[in-house]
């Protein structure tokens, strides 16, 4: 089995819950013999993710930072992560957190919930935009193959807040 990780999580700092949850998985994993991991870094990292001889890497990069605003750039740049992708191959798709857009959902995919805090109390934190932060979570969602929910209260809030089919939850 080959597994595509985009390593988003491990942007957001070098600890967490999250880097440490996907440390332990990956790890584990990568101890079975017919499992083959490929890291996507879609940005710089500030967590460091497992190594193993059965994980690999990606040295395809995320649009560099002056180019972003060229409409050109980005279409060129969206074309050819597609292709990038395609060539690589994979089984599954598992994000670390919600990806803005992704391609590689074209996989079978998994997608963890963690909470539901933005959906329960509005403006939880200094997150600039909330509410596109709940559509990019609920476009994940209704991507995904599986649902991991970390615990049973995040299970009854996931089905509170979003129409999702409980034979996907996990």
């Amino acid at each position: 089995m080959k597994v595509i990780y985009d390593l988003q999580a491990y942007t957001f700092g070098p600890y967490g819950g999250i880097v440490r949850m996907f440390n332990e998985s990956i790890s584990r994993f990568a101890a079975k013999d017919d499992f083959h991991a490929l890291l996507y870094a879609p940005a710089r990292l500030a967590g460091t993710p497992p190594a193993a001889p059965n994980i690999k890497t990606s040295t395809w990069r995320q649009l560099p930072g002056p180019l972003q605003p060229y409409t050109l750039a980005r279409s060129l740049y969206k074309i050819t992560d597609k292709l990038y992708w395609r060539l690589k191959g994979g089984d599954i798709f598992h994000p670390t957190f919600y990806p803005e857009h992704s391609d590689l959902f074209r996989l079978k995919s998994v997608v963890n919930v963690y909470d539901l805090t933005h959906e329960k109390i509005d403006k939880a934190d200094d997150m600039p935009d909330h509410d596109k932060f709940k559509q990019i979570k609920r476009n994940a969602l209704r991507q995904a193959d599986r649902v991991i929910c970390i615990s049973e209260a995040t299970r009854n809030d996931l089905y509170r807040f979003y129409d999702i089919n409980p034979e996907i939850v996990r």
